[in-house]
C-alpha cells in the first residue's frame, strides 16, 4: 500500500483503493444521455443531473363497497401518469448565444407534446412518450446576473406509465 504522505503529495488522495471501494476510479466519461424530441440534454451546453425516472407510475385503485357489511373489495388496479424530473444547468459563452439557446430549448421541448424521451443509462436506452408539464417554470431560478448560464427544471408527464427498450415494443 502507498504511504499516506506519498498519496497526499501526489494529489491523488481520494482516487485510491482505500477510499474508492477497493478500486481506482475510471477516467472514462459517462455514456449516459438524455434526449427529448431529438434535442440533447447532456452535452457541452446542457449539464443535466440524474433523471428521476425509476419510480413507478401512480396507481389508480377502484374499490367496490360491500353491501350491508364493513369494508370494500378491490375491483381493479392499474397504473396512470408517471412524472420524470430532470434538473440541470444550461451555459453559453455570450449573452446573445444564451438567449438564443433558451429560445431553442423552448421550441424543441416546451412547444411539443407526446414526443420521445430517451434516457440512456449504463448502455440501456429507456424510451418514453412524454410531454413537458411545466413549460412556464422551466427557468424559474433565473436571476438578472445570470447572463451566461441558468438552472432549469423539466418535469415530463408520461401517460403510458412504463418505458420501452429501444429495440423492443413491450414495456420494461
Amino acid at each position: 500500500m502507498t504511504q499516506p504522505s506519498a498519496v497526499w503529495n501526489n494529489g491523488n488522495f481520494w482516487n485510491t483503493p482505500i477510499w474508492n471501494g477497493g478500486v481506482v476510479a475510471s477516467g472514462q466519461n459517462s455514456t449516459d444521455d438524455i434526449v427529448f424530441n431529438n434535442f440533447g440534454l447532456q452535452n457541452c451546453n446542457y449539464i443535466s443531473g440524474y433523471p428521476q425516472h425509476i419510480n413507478s407510475a401512480k396507481r389508480k385503485i377502484i374499490l367496490g363497497e360491500i353491501v350491508r357489511d364493513d369494508g370494500s373489495n378491490l375491483q381493479d388496479a392499474f397504473f396512470k401518469t408517471k412524472s420524470i424530473r430532470i434538473t440541470g444547468v444550461m451555459k453559453k459563452s455570450t449573452n446573445a448565444d444564451f438567449i438564443a439557446e433558451i429560445d431553442l430549448m423552448k421550441k424543441f421541448i416546451a412547444g411539443v407534446k407526446n414526443k420521445e424521451l430517451k434516457i440512456t443509462e449504463n448502455g440501456i436506452v429507456r424510451k418514453y412518450i412524454a410531454t413537458l408539464a411545466n413549460p412556464e417554470t422551466m427557468f424559474n431560478k433565473r436571476e438578472t446576473y445570470n447572463i451566461l448560464w441558468n438552472e432549469y427544471t423539466l418535469i415530463f408527464d408520461v401517460f403510458s406509465s412504463f418505458a420501452t427498450d429501444e429495440n423492443q415494443t413491450i414495456g420494461l
